[in-house]
């Protein structure tokens, strides 16, 4: 955004369309105190998205008023290619959503992102319907995961572990598809 600012709420001045890594908030996570989604209950000493907190905050102390920001859990969890893929697919396994890893780390991708979303609302309060996109990733190529990723997003709880027990909305579905991979190659 190369510094350029505008006014936001209550005169202060925030950074017009720079783009926020989750590291950036981590800082503030420490201040904040640590938002617990029902992971730490479901599995004792694991820690619970302990920089989302500030990471919402620092987006929207410094997103221009007129923006909005759009927010995903994790990219391409279902490709092996990645290591999350195998993250949320043991994460899931582990709490018991499905016996499936595939379909347990769809699941748990929900669970997440749910939980992902009731942060930046909250912190977003009044504002969050017109500024804070609900994201979930999925497949262009594979309808099984949009299928599952919908599934267990639209659930308040699967096998007796909360998944969206708030029913927090969904505006979108994130997925490009991949083409051209072979060309060059025959």
């Amino acid at each position: 955004a190369g510094g350029a600012q505008a006014q936001r709420r209550g005169g202060q001045r925030g950074v017009v369309g720079e783009k926020v890594s989750s590291h950036q908030g981590a800082d503030r996570a420490g201040e904040q105190g640590q938002i617990d989604d029902g992971d730490s209950a479901q599995r004792p000493g694991k820690e619970p998205f302990p920089a989302a907190a500030g990471l919402a905050e620092l987006v929207h102390e410094s997103l221009a008023f007129d923006l909005r920001v759009y927010v995903e859990y994790s990219n391409e969890v279902w490709n092996g290619d990645f290591e999350q893929t195998t993250w949320v697919q043991d994460e899931g396994v582990a709490i018991g959503l499905a016996t499936s890893a595939a379909r347990a780390g769809r699941y748990y991708t929900a669970k997440r992102s749910a939980a992902l979303f009731t942060i930046f609302d909250a912190e977003f309060g009044a504002e969050a319907a017109t500024r804070v996109v609900h994201v979930l990733p999925t497949q262009s190529g594979n309808a099984s995961v949009s299928e599952d990723l919908l599934f267990a997003f639209a659930q308040a709880e699967i096998a007796g572990v909360p998944v969206n027990p708030g029913g927090v909305r969904l505006d979108a579905l994130a997925g490009a598809p991949y083409f051209g991979g072979r060309v060059g190659t025959d």
